[in-house]
């Protein structure tokens, strides 16, 4: 898969999605929050996504955030949610989601979810948009916490359901 991806956001501050169209099937992916991907190069998370999108079958994807807000580590995001960051990014999140009969979502957050209580309720809504839209919730591993792991943080392999 070669990397032409478009960005919505800003190169900055936030960014909603990266989106590489395919022609056949798309996995949307969600993680905690996007670090230095961009529409030009490709972070070590975004080569690990690539990857694991190729080796199970899907051309295409759309790589979405609990978070927008773009950082290296989570422990340096908002303490507090921004609202306008927050509810864009829930839009945009539905209006992908609502494009496909039955969307595959990769869930790979990992552990630093629990560093925001904000990200947990970004969670539980796009639990909710999810329901609307008969989502099959995938993730690449379970931590010993139970939440999906993160690309850098599992080996290569088919996804497995997740219970979300």
């Amino acid at each position: 898969m070669e990397y032409h991806p478009e960005m919505i956001g800003d190169k900055n501050n936030v960014r909603y999605a990266l989106v590489q169209k395919g022609k056949e099937k798309t996995l949307y992916v969600i993680g905690l929050n996007p670090s230095t991907a961009d529409d030009t190069r490709k972070d070590p998370t975004m080569t690990r996504v690539l990857r694991f999108a190729e080796d199970n079958g899907f051309d295409g994807y759309v790589m979405l955030n609990l978070y927008p807000q773009r950082s290296t580590s989570p422990d340096n995001m908002d303490k507090k949610v921004n609202e306008d960051f927050y509810q864009k990014n829930l839009l945009y999140i539905e209006d992908f989601l609502s494009k496909e009969d039955t969307p595959v979502v990769l869930l790979c957050y990992g552990t630093k979810i629990h560093t925001r209580d904000y990200l947990h309720d970004s969670l539980a809504k796009i639990k909710e948009i999810g329901k609307k839209y008969n989502v099959q919730w995938k993730c690449i591993g379970i931590t010993k916490g139970g939440d999906p792991k993160h690309p850098s943080r599992a080996g290569y392999g088919v996804f497995i359901d997740y219970d979300l």
